[in-house]
């Protein structure tokens, strides 16, 4: 009997030490120790917005939002001031490039004349730009050639979800536009839903989502539940949404509408890297995709992320979750301030930093520098 009390006792002391290491091991993925991969991304300053914009009245204070590349310049939204800026990639040198500073309002015509209210997001296709004109629930199309500013889907002033025709179709607050193919996909934020646009006939139908149901279910087009989606991206076959309120990375596969969660758990805000469901976002609201990799503002945390498609695996490339502020450094030494909108050019990362009024430059570094 003391032998078999003994064996018993050495099997309940075993059992214990088993989960101490198993929970150690578990907490060990919230740990965010600083890997080489990690420090290879050199943070520095290209623009830094004042009140030394041409055209911009003195003592304004500038908000930067969303980024798009065309040529050797980033358009940039200000959707606190109501315009779009015009940044040299050479030099970072500044320009206000339409709207009028703290203005908002709706007008189309010339750029210099134009009005927006609340522009978020903005995408190109080599010849125009498309702005999501949050406050005016459109998307408006400017001729980079031209200067040209017109009203490409949605009704001025005029909230909603209803699907059709130009003139007939509505968005709701939308912040995030992407490009794939003949269409455009729209992030209709406060409509809960991922809209798709034809660029040619300017129709608009759902692509996944229920106008006004916010939720965070997966599921197959109208099934599928969002919150607050912000951010799109696309690639060959999908498009990945920062679903901001949620939290997470979504991917909706473009052929039948299919939503499925990458990474992030829904209504747990937080700062872990991991894989999938381990992972957690802050209000991420900008994502850009690069082959088998994402690239995500996580503007609450004020940091940069980084998912492997494949495998759903998160890192943080730049920037700490546990202070905001402004610094160039390498990796999570650099510091951000609600970093909102990122664009990527070659091997380089631009990223809106809002509060900072400053526009960061992202370099991968070999590893032994």
């Amino acid at each position: 009997m003391k032998i078999r009390a003994r064996s018993t006792k050495f099997k309940a002391a075993f059992f214990v030490l088993l989960m101490v290491v198993a929970i150690n091991q578990g907490c060990d993925k919230f740990k965010k120790g600083k890997s080489e991969s990690d420090r290879a991304f050199q943070v520095s300053t290209l623009a830094r917005l004042n009140s030394a914009v041409p055209g911009v009245r003195e003592g304004s204070v500038f908000y930067p939002t969303g980024l798009t590349i065309v040529d050797k310049y980033i358009y940039v939204t200000d959707s606190y001031n109501h315009v779009i800026y015009k940044v040299s990639l050479d030099t970072g040198a500044a320009v206000l490039y339409g709207g009028s500073p703290g203005v908002s309002g709706f007008s189309n015509g010339l750029i210099k004349s134009a009005l927006f209210y609340r522009p978020f997001g903005i995408c190109n296709d080599g010849k125009n730009l498309y702005v999501a004109d949050s406050g005016n629930n459109v998307v408006r199309k400017i001729v980079l050639l031209t200067g040209e500013v017109s009203t490409f889907i949605g009704n001025p002033g005029v909230s909603g979800g209803l699907n059709g025709e130009p003139g007939t179709a509505l968005l709701n607050h939308p912040q995030g536009v992407a490009i794939h193919g003949a269409n455009l996909y729209i992030a209709d934020t406060s409509g809960a839903t991922i809209r798709k646009a034809d660029m040619i006939t300017r129709d608009v139908k759902n692509a996944a989502g229920l106008a006004g149901v916010a939720g965070r279910d997966d599921g197959s087009g109208k099934m599928a539940r969002f919150n607050t989606p912000r951010g799109v991206a696309a690639d060959e076959k999908n498009l990945y949404i920062a679903d901001s309120i949620n939290g997470a990375i979504r991917k909706v596969i473009i052929e039948n509408g299919e939503v499925s969660t990458l990474a992030g758990v829904p209504f747990h805000p937080g700062s872990t890297d991991g894989k999938g469901s381990w992972a957690a976002f802050n209000n991420p609201s900008s994502v850009i995709v690069d082959g088998d990799i994402l690239y995500i503002a996580d503007t609450a945390n004020s940091t940069i992320r980084k998912l492997i498609i494949s495998t759903g695996q998160v890192t943080t490339i730049a920037g700490n979750p546990i202070e905001n502020g402004y610094k160039d450094d390498i990796g999570e030494d650099a510091l951000f301030n609600t970093p909102s909108g990122i664009v990527m050019a070659g091997t380089r990362l631009y990223v809106a930093d809002t509060a900072n009024h400053a526009i960061r430059l992202l370099e991968m570094r070999p590893l032994n520098q």
